[in-house]
């Protein structure tokens, strides 16, 4: 998070699984009372902010978003709040979010609040420092292998799939 020299050499802090803030907009004035919040909304609403909202809705379904909290972003006296704001903070990907949410718990440069406010989100990543004390052996990563997992051919289609290269190989050279 600074500058960089000439050569390419980092001048500020360098951190680890670093996300970036972002903001939706669920049902409210300001929206006609569309939910921005909704990645199908967000994404084609005319009342969304489609590169903003739209790629935060994206990544928070597809659980890389922290969410922080709401704010209140307009309110009207004698009625009060009309349009209020979604906060999440979001990572490249679902592994960072994971270490990222249960890395946090373990550090106390984190505590008290570990993720800030709504109005005022803590979102960087790990220093080296910090990164290098963080017990893995106290990290979940059940739900990013279930993902893998999930993505993995099974055992049967790998075995298929080899017969069928093997007999394609004995056809081709008889």
């Amino acid at each position: 998070n600074g500058t960089v020299s000439n050569t390419g050499a980092c001048s500020g802090q360098f951190y680890i699984f670093s996300g970036t803030a972002g903001e939706c907009r669920p049902p409210g004035t300001q929206t006609q009372f569309k939910n921005c919040c909704n990645s199908a909304t967000a994404t084609n609403g005319s009342y969304c902010d489609t590169a903003k909202e739209g790629q935060v809705t994206q990544q928070a379904a597809n659980n890389m978003c922290h969410y922080v909290g709401t704010y209140c972003r307009e309110s009207w006296a004698l009625i009060g709040c009309v349009q209020s704001m979604k906060v999440y903070c979001c990572f490249k990907s679902k592994l960072a979010r994971i270490i990222n949410e249960q890395g946090r718990q373990q550090l106390q440069s984190f505590q008290p609040d570990m993720w800030g406010t709504p109005q005022n989100p803590r979102c960087r990543g790990f220093t080296p420092e910090e990164f290098q004390m963080l017990d893995f052996t106290k990290i979940d990563l059940t739900e990013f292998f279930n993902d893998i997992n999930a993505n993995l051919p099974s055992a049967t289609s790998i075995q298929q799939g080899a017969q069928q290269k093997i007999n394609n190989f004995q056809q081709n050279i008889r």
